[in-house]
């Protein structure tokens, strides 16, 4: 019964992630625990929302609908069962939100102090604006270009003040800052994803035929001018551009405040609509609100039958790894080599094997090609560490000859669906040197 559970639900069979890593310990080691607090703070997070929206709208409706399309959103999902520190930031954020409501100023000034400082407490990892708010790019950029400019073969003299008043640091910076401010205005990122974006990892935000009902939400909203509703979604989109500026994680999670405020102007159409008298309105938009929630179903469906692809597969990459080295007895080799190029393989390494003997294992990167490997010992890592890296990514297709050539048995394997450390190719290795 658990195998065809789990058969239909892929996705609630993933991996613990770093950051799921990083406190499980504090849950008896219990994935399912940890998830269970990333549910109720997510919950917590919907019921200060729910609270917010009610008290200025005083429509039951429009709240629940509001909450409704948050809650069943690929984004609310995967923060649920991935990210638990992205739970607690949204339910801090959204209980300040709540408690503020009523002192505008503090409101902003408060919760953006709190996004920011969480950005740095969380994670050493930061987002391309906080790099940019440094000169240091900008001046290189500026040496770069005079530098080029200066070694065309017949040079436009400009005198260098000239140069300096008209292209410098000061105007790259300002470039540099718009252009990470542009992409949240990015409607693609936001109603277009179902398509794997550029091979890069990203989940769907709104499915697209969502956005009809947030043109529709806008215009309505605009229309009536609800001067306490509409100062509490420029409130939210600030706050969510805040966020989106200082996360330095992938796109959806970027977006993650931002569902608060869309999903309340969507739901605002959505009621404009259900009480609508017209019944050519009352039917497009009928058609389009069955239409948005066929998307959400639809993508949820791929999303449990391929999880590999819209999650990030470095998870799946460890647990293969250290389940196929659970499997042998540690007692018979020397060393145990697991390449780093991925993560922080000591954490996987706690986790799957309770304790790893410093002085055994080795979480390094290694390069096979051109040596031979260790007696008794265990490898584990991308094919290209075995048989040598390209740049292309085009690793000979008879890899596996190659690396049972190098004196390796008991191999075992798997292929990735996508490329997670380029250059060393799709598929992984773990096998031992007797």
């Amino acid at each position: 019964m658990e195998n065809i559970f789990f058969n239909n639900f892929k996705s609630l069979a993933y991996p613990p992630t770093e950051d799921q890593l990083r406190i499980i310990g504090c849950f008896l080691g219990n994935i399912w625990i940890l998830r269970f607090l990333s549910l109720v703070l997510l919950l917590v997070s919907l019921f200060f929302w729910y609270k917010l929206v009610f008290k200025i709208t005083k429509n039951k409706i429009i709240s629940f609908v509001s909450v409704g399309i948050i809650l069943i959103t690929p984004v609310f999902y995967i923060l649920w069962l991935s990210f638990p520190f992205d739970c607690l930031k949204l339910a801090i954020a959204l209980g300040l939100m709540y408690f503020l409501k009523n002192k505008n100023g503090f409101l902003l000034f408060g919760v953006s102090l709190f996004l920011v400082m969480f950005s740095f407490l969380v994670t050493s990892e930061r987002s391309g604006f906080i790099h940019k708010l440094s000169l240091n790019d900008a001046k290189s950029e500026v040496q770069e270009r005079f530098a080029a400019e200066d070694s065309l073969i017949d040079p436009v003299k400009v005198p260098l003040k000239i140069k300096r008043m008209v292209y410098n640091k000061y105007f790259i910076e300002y470039k540099e800052i718009i252009n990470e401010i542009i992409p949240f205005f990015d409607t693609e990122s936001l109603f277009f994803q179902e398509i794997h974006p550029l091979e890069q990892k990203s989940v769907v935000i709104f499915v697209w035929p969502e956005v009809f009902l947030l043109i529709g939400g806008v215009y309505v909203l605009a229309k009536y001018k609800n001067k306490k509703l509409n100062s509490l979604l420029i409130a939210s989109l600030f706050l969510s551009l805040i966020d989106f500026l200082f996360n330095p994680f992938a796109v959806f999670r970027k977006f993650e405040l931002i569902l608060f405020p869309l999903s309340l102007i969507i739901s605002v159409a959505i009621w404009q609509v259900w009480k609508s008298k017209m019944i050519f309105g009352k039917t497009v938009g009928g058609l389009i609100a069955l239409a948005s929630f066929y998307g959400v179903v639809a993508n949820h469906v791929d999303l449990n039958k391929r999880p590999d692809f819209w999650l990030d597969n470095r998870p799946y990459f460890y647990e293969f790894v250290f389940k196929s080295i659970k499997e042998r007895n540690l007692s018979d080799f020397n060393k145990v080599y697991v390449t780093s190029l991925v993560g922080k393989t000591e954490n996987y390494c706690k986790y799957y094997l309770g304790s790893c003997d410093q002085n055994k294992f080795v979480f390094n990167s290694f390069e096979l090609k051109e040596i031979r490997p260790e007696k008794k010992s265990i490898y584990a890592g991308f094919v290209g560490e075995f048989i040598g890296s390209d740049f292309k990514n085009n690793i000979n297709s008879d890899w596996l000859t190659l690396v049972k050539d190098k004196g390796f048995t008991n191999l075992k394997t798997v292929s990735l669906r996508d490329t997670i450390a380029y250059k060393f190719g799709n598929d992984v290795v773990v096998g031992e040197v007797k």
